[in-house]
């Protein structure tokens, strides 16, 4: 017999429970159709929810308070975190294996064969399981954990019951095969960011070269904690960013960075270009100590690029050229997101802005069609030469021969046209396909660099037009805390650029040229020498047929 209560909902609020124990003071929870469905179904199909029941609490509503609902979700969240905040201050190295007893103290029950396991003491299991055992899936129906020891048995696997929120455990191991200290050498609570407060001081210090593998020894060593290549990795990615900031903060600071330069440096040319979003494409500068100092240098100027191992992508432009001396001598710099003719073709305009141009001014370089371009369009007057180092590694990386290669070296440091001719000739005779590809550029473009030797010899081996070069300074810009930068100057914000990782997995060895000779090392099994294989070994008792030693 059932007896309906009417009461007015203004009045009086209402919070139904299903008496599980599901370790709170009542039990389950129903505020909504589904957790009615689910004790529904719990009672029709398991005999041992047929003694539960459903409490229903009446409390008379207080005007301006919340809803019971409200207060109790709150409750229940509350008591959530402090028992995350309590698992979280647990030494995890304190942490033992599960025992048997901490097993017995949750009830196990059989349904249909499978066993249920209500947990009654949380921090048994929730500390020594959860926390340490990693986790093998994941899901909204699914959920296994396995031991930090592949050779451990133990295991734990659950699925969710059907039109419900409740996981059923169809199997678990009880016992541990591996040792205590199998669960204290990988912790999750040794978080990268947490690492990267122990290397810091390293990275801090010149003396140290921090990498990867330098931190997973020093916390070996120190804690006693095994951790992985990757979180070695990130730990001082965060370490770096809470030294010199993030590359987002570093872009913002861009404009004011170039101001101090010319600030600390007269005479310093830079620029930045940026799209309509504020978004970085490009960026130039040039010292004032490099411009003053270009016209007591040769008329020499080299352009390369290389890769920038950021978090977006660039190319760093650099060009030198040669003093007095025959050293190096660096002229200016320029960041792009790529090579092409945009970019090249930018950063050509303000090397003429900043340096300007001369009498027989000679460009050498790869063969990259981007520069070539570039320097037809801003540089028209000037020449320009291949690069002799640049052109032999692209013959190595045709797999031309050995004796085409030493022809060329021969023939691109002659003075002489007939003696030109005469060694492409030879060429010609060896490798008539390699004379083809030499013959795409002008003779002339082998012969430029020769050429400005002599004009060291006659105008520049002057020791005045080297001291010349090198009587200006370059001045620190200093910590962006001495910083003094007008407001029109911060204001200018500028963004990273709009950059897309690229789809598939990331290259984690490294392209080895045909340029460079392999590292690779042969060992042969039978005799465990190093250098050869079964067909070369003559070492090996058991010979193989077609080994060397049986063949003599």
């Amino acid at each position: 017999m059932f007896e309906v209560i009417e009461l007015g909902t203004d009045k009086f609020e209402e919070v139904i429970w299903f008496d599980i124990n599901l370790g709170t003071s009542k039990g389950m929870l129903v505020s909504k159709d589904l957790d009615l469905h689910t004790c529904i179904e719990l009672l029709k199909s398991h005999s041992l929810f047929k003694g539960c029941r459903f409490i229903v609490d009446i409390s008379e509503r207080v005007c301006g308070s919340t809803s019971a609902f409200e207060q109790v979700n709150r409750e229940t969240q509350h008591d959530n975190q402090n028992k995350c905040k309590q698992i979280m201050e647990i030494d995890m190295v304190e942490a033992q294996p599960i025992t048997e007893e901490a097993l017995q103290i949750s009830d196990s029950i059989q349904v249909e064969g499978q066993s249920i396991i209500e947990i009654d003491n949380e921090q048994a299991l929730d500390i020594q399981v959860l926390e340490t055992a990693p986790v093998v899936r994941s899901s909204s129906t699914r959920y296994s954990l396995k031991c930090n020891d592949d050779r451990c048995g133990w295991c734990v696997r659950a699925f969710r019951i059907k039109d419900s929120t409740l996981f059923k455990i169809v199997k678990i191991e009880k016992y541990h095969d591996c040792s205590a200290n199998t669960m204290k050498a990988d912790q999750r609570h040794a978080t990268s960011k947490l690492i990267s407060g122990y290397i810091i001081d390293n990275l801090r210090d010149p003396r140290f070269e921090v990498t990867p593998a330098f931190v997973m020894a020093e916390m070996q060593k120190l804690h006693g904690l095994d951790i992985g290549y990757h979180k070695a990795w990130r730990a001082i990615q965060c370490a770096s960013a809470l030294i010199r900031g993030t590359p987002e903060e570093n872009y913002e600071l861009l404009s004011s960075y170039l101001y101090m330069m010319r600030s600390k440096n007269p005479v310093t040319y830079t620029n930045i270009k940026i799209d309509d979003n504020n978004r970085f494409l490009y960026m130039f500068y040039a010292y004032g100590s490099s411009i003053s100092g270009w016209n007591h240098c040769r008329p020499v100027i080299a352009v390369d690029a290389t890769f920038l191992k950021l978090k977006f992508h660039s190319v760093l432009m650099i060009s030198v050229s040669k003093d007095a001396n025959n050293q190096i001598f660096p002229l200016a710099f320029g960041i792009a997101e790529s090579e092409n003719n945009n970019s090249y073709e930018w950063y050509y305009s303000e090397l003429r802005n900043a340096i300007g141009s001369r009498e027989n001014l000679i460009f050498l370089s790869d063969r990259h069609q981007a520069i070539a371009y570039a320097i037809t369009k801003v540089y028209p007057e000037s020449h320009h030469g291949i690069c002799i180092y640049h052109l032999e590694q692209n013959l190595k990386r045709r797999k031309v021969k050995s004796e085409v290669i030493k022809l060329f070296q021969t023939t691109a440091r002659v003075y002489r046209r007939k003696e030109f001719d005469l060694y492409m000739s030879d060429i010609a005779k060896v490798d008539k396909k390699t004379y083809d590809y030499l013959m795409e550029e002008p003779p002339e473009s082998y012969r430029e660099e020769k050429h400005q030797e002599v004009q060291l010899l006659l105008a520049l081996v002057l020791k005045e037009s080297w001291l010349k070069t090198y009587e200006r300074q370059i001045h620190p810009v200093g910590h962006t805390d001495s910083w003094i930068v007008p407001e029109s100057v911060k204001s200018q914000i500028v963004k990273p650029p709009d950059f897309k990782v690229p789809p598939g997995r990331r290259q984690k060895k490294r392209h080895i040229p045909a340029t460079e000779s392999s590292k690779i090392t042969f060992k042969y099994g039978r005799c465990r020498r190093i250098g050869h294989n079964r067909t070369t070994c003559i070492h090996s008792p058991a010979v193989h047929p077609f080994s060397r030693k049986h063949r003599e």
